[in-house]
């Protein structure tokens, strides 16, 4: 947990005393989650270069931020308290989730945490309520006491403004399509698939199965865990290597040590368990099959253009017309009649690119864009002129050997 000693520079009431460069916009990224932090460092670059513009991160409030205090630590930014943060203001705060932003005194700029807005709020047992609630769509977030709370409501794609003018009309004044800067940085980086194995250690030829799971019951560790033995089995006979990838909600949830001894076994027949802090999309750009669930890395997946092979998922808990939807329909189910490699390699031969292509227009409708989009609101808000050198989001770093 971020300590609650409050900071004297370079906010505060006397910071002025302390700074080196003065009469800087402040800009407070707040982190309700590790997922959350991921996805607003794909856009900080874009403004925290400029010497016009102070930078602070703070840990919001919020079920999963167990790992946010280290993330911020591993960066090396300034955390600032949050029992500050609320008492102070700042020219602008960047969020990815909702919880108690209402208390913060700035105009505020929401990004979603994940591929679009695809899946509704669950219930404690994994369903999906009798009036289904968007996550990040719904009064229940996005309105406090009578009054939208974000400033700006980014959306990945123009249809997602329909949406919200259903379930939350208010907000719909608010709402700005911005694209989708996580998926911009994997079209970008697609091409560069040779430098992402090579940073895993693959060799030429070895095969890579990534199994990614998201949080919840409904997931794929949480609700078919035996297909990580039945992967493990056949990749010591079938030859290909096997790496886990967890939704952050599952290492936060249950805990650092907790989950790296339930993979132990796993990792003693040499899984990859990719731990939270990871660049784990550097996973999916070397992977050259990937078993998902209903998590926004199985859309992510399908925008590199690795095969994807689904489990089945409750079709209440995904929001019907999405990207999640037409994955899901395109995809093959994992079936537990049949060997996991012969399925594998049927997904490869059946892989169309013109499907996955498809899919990634329903995660944005402004490939490639997010990065201008999103800079020019940022700087609309901070009331300074856009810097000269163009918008580009950076290409995503090599994986790490750990992983």
């Amino acid at each position: 947990m971020i300590s609650d000693g409050w900071l004297e520079v370079p906010i505060g009431l006397n910071a002025e005393r302390w700074v080196t460069r003065e009469h800087l916009r402040t800009v407070l990224v707040v982190a309700h989650s590790v997922t959350a932090l991921q996805r607003l460092l794909d856009v900080t670059p874009l403004f925290e270069t400029d010497q016009r513009v102070q930078t602070v991160f703070t840990q919001g409030p919020g079920a999963f931020s167990n790992g946010v205090d280290r993330l911020i630590s591993d960066i090396g930014a300034v955390a600032v308290p949050w029992s500050q943060a609320v008492r102070s203001t700042f020219d602008l705060a960047l969020a990815s989730g909702y919880t108690s932003l209402h208390e913060l005194h700035a105009p505020i700029i929401v990004l979603p945490h994940g591929a679009g807005y695809n899946k509704f709020v669950p219930f404690k047992n994994g369903t999906a309520p009798a009036t289904p609630i968007i996550y990040g769509l719904n009064p229940q977030q996005l309105i406090r006491d009578g009054r939208v709370v974000p400033s700006v409501i980014a959306l990945s794609h123009s249809d997602e403004l329909q949406i919200l003018e259903k379930h939350c009309p208010d907000a719909l004044p608010h709402a700005v399509v911005v694209g989708d800067p996580c998926a911009d940085r994997i079209l970008a980086s697609r091409t560069r698939k040779s430098h992402y194995r090579a940073s895993l250690g693959l060799s030429e030829h070895e095969k890579l199965l990534v199994l990614s799971s998201t949080w919840g019951p409904s997931s794929l560790f949480g609700s078919a865990p035996e297909v990580f033995d039945r992967a493990m089995v056949e990749s010591l006979t079938s030859g290909y290597t096997v790496a886990a990838l967890l939704h952050p909600g599952i290492w936060s949830g249950h805990g650092l040590r907790q989950v790296r001894s339930w993979f132990s076994r796993y990792r003693a027949d040499g899984m990859r368990l990719v731990e939270p802090d990871e660049e784990w999309r550097a996973v999916l750009m070397g992977a050259d099959w990937v078993i998902g669930d209903h998590g926004s890395t199985s859309l992510y997946s399908a925008a590199a253009g690795v095969p994807v092979v689904h489990i089945d998922v409750p079709s209440a808990l995904v929001v019907p017309g999405s990207a999640m939807e037409l994955l899901h329909s395109t995809t093959p189910a994992l079936r537990s009649d049949s060997s996991v490699h012969a399925q594998l390699v049927r997904a490869a031969q059946a892989f169309d690119r013109s499907a996955t292509d498809k899919v990634l227009q329903r995660i944005t409708s402004a490939p490639e864009m997010s990065g201008p989009l999103i800079r020019r609101i940022v700087y609309e808000k901070l009331s300074l002129a856009e810097p000269p050198e163009p918008a580009v989001l950076p290409l995503l770093p090599a994986a790490n050997r750990s992983a």
